[in-house]
């Protein structure tokens, strides 16, 4: 039985809510104002996405040494601690109490 599920692991596709295919899709669909919007709020980096594969395998691997709730990753006698400032720094975006940069209202943004 542990057979069955490992080989049907090995072909199943990780899914996710928040697909690199699906923000790399929406991102080509962006008019070059949006694009500039994204580029002036500091979010650049949201551009460099490129899509890429990766084995189920490893990912339940590596989910199998994360604890969310501490914001972890633990391997033997290592540790990573995933904080605000590493995630920002990981993602370019920029970490601090300033909000934002918005180009438009509420009221303006559906027409944009």
């Amino acid at each position: 039985m542990f057979q069955k599920a490992k080989e049907k692991s090995n072909v199943e596709p990780f899914k996710t809510r928040f697909s690199v295919h699906t923000i790399c899709e929406l991102l080509s669909t962006f008019s070059d104002d949006q694009k500039l919007w994204i580029q002036e709020a500091d979010l650049g980096s949201l551009h460099t996405i490129s899509e890429f594969q990766i084995p189920v395998n490893l990912v339940a691997w590596i989910m199998g040494h994360i604890n969310p709730l501490l914001g972890e990753f633990r391997i033997k006698n290592k540790l990573l601690v995933f904080d605000k400032h590493l995630v920002c720094n990981i993602l370019s975006v920029p970490n601090g109490s300033n909000p934002v940069k918005v180009t438009c209202t509420a009221d303006e943004y559906d027409a944009f």
